[in-house]
């Protein structure tokens, strides 16, 4: 899905932003601005650059709106949360609370942290 202007330069401000070497960089939007369109991109990009995406989740609807939104854009990914089995692809959606049970567990050092 081609992102719209405003989405782009959101990303584009993004990438200037980890270019001038923050670490933690903010991006807020308005409800129905296209916040999972944004960060399938974003996700998108990072695998291209073999980096690795932690997508973290606190409702079990989040986790199947992002997959969705991965999937069509052709991001393979993983999940995190009860029921699901674990992978080991660049892109992961967590669920808040099974990540805190098992984070002694897991090697899980993304990358990017994208909080939804």
């Amino acid at each position: 899905m081609p992102l719209r202007p405003y989405q782009l330069q959101a990303v584009a401000d993004l990438r200037w932003s980890f270019g001038q070497g923050r670490r933690s960089s903010l991006l807020v939007m308005p409800t129905g601005a296209g916040k999972t369109v944004v960060f399938t991109e974003i996700a998108r990009s990072a695998t291209i650059k073999s980096k690795s995406t932690l997508i973290l989740v606190h409702r079990r609807e989040l986790i199947k709106q992002a997959s969705s939104k991965l999937t069509a854009a052709g991001v393979e990914h993983g999940i995190i949360a009860a029921g699901f089995t674990p992978s080991d692809h660049k892109v992961q959606i967590a669920s808040v609370q099974t990540l805190v049970r098992r984070l002694s567990a897991t090697d899980c050092y993304p990358d990017l942290i994208i909080i939804v």
